[in-house]
């Protein structure tokens, strides 16, 4: 059996449609993302974090296990903070290599989100993050599931 990493991977929003767009993913018209007052994602975000779903099975192939929307993880400073938080593990830190994202260079420790209790290596990176594979940015803000290799 594999023991599951939790990785969470966001772009600063308001880029994010625009990335998607250039990736040809989301129409122009769509909807500036925004995270809402609530903690949810607006209809723009969403769009492109399930176009972020489609390039993460292209690109991370059987590695990719799932996707859970991020939706009430919002850091207090919000998705736009300079920092981004994340928990350090070098196998998490060897699968984002292997799946061709480069760390940020800032980061800082934050605890896993309330109900994740079975000791997941939890990342949330902020920022644009640039892929080997295509020397483009990952378009989307999602969390997903990664297999051990």
């Amino acid at each position: 059996m594999h023991r599951r990493t939790l990785v969470a991977l966001s772009l600063i929003l308001p880029a994010a449609p625009a990335l998607a767009q250039a990736a040809g993913r989301l129409p122009p018209e769509a909807p500036e993302a925004a995270p809402r007052a609530d903690g949810g994602f607006s209809a723009g975000l969403l769009a492109a974090m399930e176009a972020g779903e489609a390039l993460a099975r292209e690109r991370l192939g059987s590695r990719f296990s799932g996707l859970r929307v991020i939706r009430r993880q919002v850091p207090p400073a919000g998705w736009n903070g300079v920092e981004a938080h994340y928990i350090r593990s070098l196998a998490a830190e060897r699968r984002w290599r292997d799946a061709g994202v480069t760390a940020p260079s800032r980061e800082r420790v934050v605890l896993p989100p309330q109900g994740w209790t079975d000791g997941t290596q939890v990342l949330v990176l902020v920022g644009a993050h640039p892929t080997r594979a295509e020397g483009g940015l990952l378009p989307f803000s999602i969390l997903t599931n990664l297999r051990d290799a």
